[in-house]
């Protein structure tokens, strides 16, 4: 027993000189290249053939140390916002000191020249391909809604009815990290507050790796995700007092486990409205005085995982839920103003929506030794449900329907870096939609049922890409090519006795883009832009549908299987510089049109109802202008502005008349943020948009100014903003109707609101990495229209 305990013992003290002979400490440091400031929690990751060997986290002082067999690594050194840094280290010595790390900004790396701080965190920043508004803590918790956030920024525009648009065009798709959504931007909005949101991208002339649908380009929403290790919670609530009040919470969070990241987020929503106004017809001397009260509810949430499989393998996962149900009636009761003896009418419109959805997502990233050289793949699949039912006396609508929409992408996406500034990048892609709507028998308007519409898409893409930068010169060229099947089959019978037909169309294209850029002067501060794309416009179901649908008073909407796609050819010029206290950035595009799809309307004596039915026009030019102008007169206070002027010609037909008008917009935004202390600011916001046609009238001008308040706690841990809209309760719209009889009226809604929101941020942890995704999107022209708003 004694011999086999001073065997053991010899030799566990032989082992313990051994292992210290083949091991050895390292330490190091991490600092800002710029500033010289030592990194706290700083990420450190040894890895030996891509498998982690270590990892650890700087101290306050920048510092790390951790004790390693010796041998050959690579080393990995990462803090979030900066560039990683890579290298490989020998460690052959008891002890070795690899020395001090500098860092640089991840701006620097992607040559984002032209930055401007706005508030606190807001940063806007040109791209050779893009505008990125990163939305900072200033802008988040000071906005009550999404549409707030996004009427800050340049070029886009959300009215009283949440129709977004970009450059005075509706015709944009909202993306969410990079896919498009099965829902509308109004319940977009209500999905995604604004301290979900971590930055907003805006496309003018997107490049070939983005689907070419839309010609007014794509916003990009992306959302926050976690971002360090530990326990990671957001709280939001906020609530809105107007004539009907309205509250929305919401939850964030993420936790760090090592290699995995879990993520997630809830958000609930209630929003009650009442709505009035009224529309004279000069013609039949009839008033129609409107009046819509409502209510929708919105639920969702969504629960993910990255998993980090070493430092060249990550994989990332996803589900989501959304449900929500609204109630809308609407009266409008009709009379003759010159003529009190005549009968007087009352219509009524009660719609009811229930809808839900999932959505399931898979990414995978491989990164080879060469940095930028990447292979993703990515798969998504959504379903979204919906019950509706309308009912309206006189009967224009019918009444109980179902809709199911399924949505499958895939796709890969390959970069390979050519040499450090110029790179290749190519992809492959196949969407399919199916969307039925079946519209049920119902007791109240039998006689409109039962009906079914069937739509189905396919779209087969591959793109390819190629980027060079020069000292001063970067272009960014590439062409993408798509094969698009679309069919229709429904089996309705419209008021007219017309049969709706079926579509089969197949067709192919090549959509080629172009972006040169050149930096100007000895500090290179200032830059000139000049982009091309090739764009289409493909008519979505509701375009498609023949069934109709209701707009306002005695005016419903209807589509039809007779429209063809639109082409539009883009071209933009811009300049910007970045001055010390000043971002001035100046653009003017011009757009060439053909087959525009634009609204056809017309009366149908059988039942006195006016029919807004789409159609193609002729070809038509626009162009158009925008200025935006950002300065920092002082450390305290920032001033965010954009002014955007846009002309061109319309046409459409009207009663089977064809018509053409020149038209134009004015639109101004000043955005005010005022820091008292670290902890305190007020935002003050304005706008302007002044009278402006289209084919079917004019429409004046539109004005309000917001304020808002933020106090902040524990750090801007806690923060208690306060906010007023439209001080002067003066954002309403009026509009005069040229065609197909002449017509004036106006729309009320809730612009006038007094809002309170708590933010809570609970944090511990450390840092950890990010997976970036190659963004998508699937433009598409959706249904809408109508009198009240109207515009270019």
């Amino acid at each position: 027993m004694i011999i086999n305990k001073i065997i053991k013992l010899i030799t566990l003290i032989f082992f313990s000189v051994w292992t210290a002979a083949q091991t050895s400490v390292v330490s190091g440091k991490v600092v800002d290249e710029a500033s010289g400031a030592a990194f706290h929690e700083a990420q450190i990751v040894f890895t030996q053939e891509g498998t982690s060997k270590a990892e650890l986290f700087t101290d306050e002082n920048g510092n790390f140390q951790t004790t390693l067999p010796k041998g050959k690594y690579t080393l990995f050194v990462e803090n979030f916002g900066f560039i990683k840094k890579s290298q490989t280290v020998d460690i052959k010595e008891a002890t070795i000191d690899l020395g001090t790390f500098s860092l640089k900004k991840a701006f620097q790396e992607k040559s984002l020249d032209n930055v401007t701080v706005v508030g606190k965190k807001t940063t806007i920043v040109n791209q050779i391909d893009r505008k990125v508004v990163t939305v900072g803590d200033d802008l988040a918790s000071a906005s009550v809604d999404l549409s707030q956030v996004m009427n800050t920024i340049p070029g886009v525009f959300v009215d009283q009815d949440n129709n977004i648009s970009l450059r005075g065009d509706a015709n944009v798709k909202v993306l969410v990290d990079g896919k498009p959504s099965n829902v509308s931007f109004e319940q977009l909005m209500r999905q995604y507050p604004p301290s979900e949101i971590e930055r907003i991208e805006v496309l003018t002339n997107p490049p070939a790796k983005y689907s070419p649908e839309g010609k007014s380009g794509i916003i990009n929403i992306v959302l926050k995700k976690g971002k360090r290790k530990g326990t990671n919670i957001t709280l939001n609530t906020s609530y809105m007092l107007a004539n009907k009040s309205k509250h929305n919470t919401s939850v964030n969070f993420n936790q760090g486990l090592g290699k995995v990241n879990i993520f997630g987020s809830g958000n609930y929503g209630e929003y009650t409205f009442n709505n009035y106004g009224k529309l004279y017809n000069e013609v039949t001397d009839y008033m129609q005085d409107m009046s819509m009260d409502g209510k929708w509810i919105n639920r969702n949430g969504k629960i993910g995982m990255d998993y980090f499989i070493n430092d060249k393998n990550t994989l990332s996962v996803y589900t989501g839920r959304f449900h929500g149900n609204g109630d809308m009636p609407m009266e409008s009761h009709l009379y003759y103003v010159n003529d009190s003896s005549k009968e007087n009418r009352y219509l009524s419109q009660n719609q009811k929506e229930d809808w839900k959805g999932q959505e399931y997502d898979a990414f995978y990233k491989k990164e080879f030794s060469k940095s930028g050289h990447t292979l993703e793949f990515n798969a998504n699949y959504g379903q979204y449900d919906g019950e509706s039912y309308r009912d309206s006396d006189p009967q224009t609508n019918i009444g109980a329907s179902s809709t199911q929409e399924k949505a499958f992408r895939g796709a890969a996406d390959y970069a390979l870096p050519l040499s450090e500034t110029s790179e290749l990048t190519a992809g492959v892609e196949v969407r399919a939609n199916r969307r039925n709507q079946d519209y049920t028998e119902d007791d109240y308007i039998s006689v409109l049922g039962p009906y079914f519409f069937d739509f189905k898409r396919d779209i087969y893409s591959a793109y390819a890409e190629y980027k060079k930068n020069w000292d001063r010169f970067g272009v960014k060229a590439g062409l993408r090519g798509e094969y698009v099947k679309t069919t229709t089959a429904s089996d309705y019978v419209d008021a007219l006795g017309t049969r709706a037909g079926g579509l089969d169309d197949k067709q192919t294209q090549l959509y080629p883009t172009l972006h040169l850029s050149y930096k100007v002067g000895k500090e290179k501060k200032t830059e000139l832009a000049l982009s091309y794309s090739r764009r289409v416009d493909r008519p979505w179901m509701d375009v498609y549908s023949p069934f109709p649908g209701f707009v306002m008073g005695t005016t419903v909407q209807v589509g039809s299987d007779k429209i063809k796609p639109e082409y539009t050819n883009s071209v933009e010029a811009s300049v910007s510089r970045n001055f010390e206290k000043l971002y001035f950035g100046l653009s003017v595009y011009y757009r060439n049109i053909q087959d525009e799809i634009n609204q056809v309307i017309f009366n149908n004596p059988a039942d006195n109802i006016t029919y807004m039915m789409w159609g193609n026009t002729k070809g038509n030019d626009r162009y158009g202008s925008e200025l935006d102008l950002n300065y920092n007169p002082f450390k305290w206070w920032s001033i965010n502005s954009g002014f955007e002027f846009y002309w061109g010609k319309v046409s459409g037909y009207t009663l089977d008349e064809y018509y053409t008008r020149n038209t134009s917009r004015f639109f101004g935004r000043v955005n005010n943020t005022f820091n008292l202390s670290k902890a305190s600011s007020i935002q003050l916001f304005g706008f302007y948009r002044s009278k402006s046609q289209d084919i079917q009238g004019n429409y004046n001008p539109q004005w309000k100014m917001d304020v808002s308040v933020k106090q902040a706690f524990m750090d801007n841990n806690l923060s208690f903003t306060l906010k007023l809209s439209d001080i002067f309760n003066t954002n309403h719209s009026e509009w005069e109707i040229l065609r197909p009889s002449h017509q004036t009226g106006e729309w009320h809604w809730d612009s006038s609101v007094l809002s309170f929101a708590v933010t809570y941020n609970f944090a511990s942890g450390k840092k950890i990495q990010q997976i970036e995704r190659k963004q998508k999107d699937d433009n598409t022209k959706q249904g809408g229209g109508g009198a009240m708003g109207g515009g270019m």
